[in-house]
């Protein structure tokens, strides 16, 4: 199987595991450049694997699907699809299955998917940055990032949108003494991209970091925060900085 990322939209990516002659296809947030990839390729679809409902990655599917079509998640979409558990392994190809891993946080339903070695992450995680918590709690959305940060550190993780440079302008901000940080400033961005370089440059993953913690407390003006609470501390701080408030 190979896995081939296209952009679509503005800053989407689009995913497609590719095996022989055919594909499915991960978040279509428009059909037409899957559909040209497809027609150009020779390749048929066997199905859609979505991580979440919003319109940016499923917009392409009714355009796309036909009643032969398996649709794969866990949100409430406005079509036909097989709900999946956390934790439930399907099969995708004779040799190749996906576990999918419940996500709460960005949605209710936010579901990753791991096949093999790789990790599709949605909206919950991205390049240097997380993705903002529209329905879930801090907690579950902190749950969420654990769950992302205890799979193998070889893993290679390709996400929802392309956001890494923005991102790592506020990792530096907020761990300005980060080498890692400033070295994958200097890098081309894209995916995948290993868990070990976010482990080492996210600050949505080093919550357990002595200088972000003080960081985080002192944005905050507060001198006990847990991990849950300093998660929450950090998001407001992205996004007041991303509006602009430094």
């Amino acid at each position: 199987m190979k896995t081939i990322s296209l952009r679509t939209l503005d800053t989407n990516y689009t995913y497609l595991l590719v095996h022989e002659n055919k594909a499915w296809v991960i978040d279509p947030g428009e059909a037409e450049p899957v559909q040209s990839w497809l027609k150009e390729n020779d390749i048929d679809v066997v199905g859609f694997l979505l991580t979440h409902y919003h319109p940016d990655h499923v917009g392409g599917v009714m355009a796309m699907r036909t009643p032969d079509h398996v649709v794969l998640g866990a949100d409430p979409f406005d079509f036909p699809y097989e709900k999946l558990e956390h934790d439930q392994m399907y099969a995708l190809f004779d040799d190749v299955s996906l576990r999918a891993i419940s996500l709460p946080g960005h949605t209710l339903g936010a579901m990753g998917y791991l096949i093999g070695d790789q990790f599709f992450t949605g909206d919950v995680l991205f390049g240097g940055g997380a993705g903002r918590i529209f329905e879930g709690t801090v907690k579950q959305m902190l749950m969420s990032l654990n769950r992302i940060k205890a799979l193998d550190p070889n893993t290679k993780l390709y996400f929802g949108h392309e956001y890494t440079q923005a991102n790592l302008g506020f990792a530096q901000h907020v761990m300005p003494d980060n080498e890692a940080v400033v070295k994958r400033m200097g890098e081309q961005a894209g995916v995948p991209q290993l868990l070990s370089v976010e482990l080492a440059t996210n600050p949505f993953l080093r919550l357990d970091d002595p200088k972000l913690q003080a960081a985080i407390k002192g944005y905050a003006q507060a001198d006990a925060l847990d991990e849950a609470a300093m998660l929450g501390v950090l998001r407001t701080w992205k996004n007041k900085y991303d509006a602009g408030e430094r």
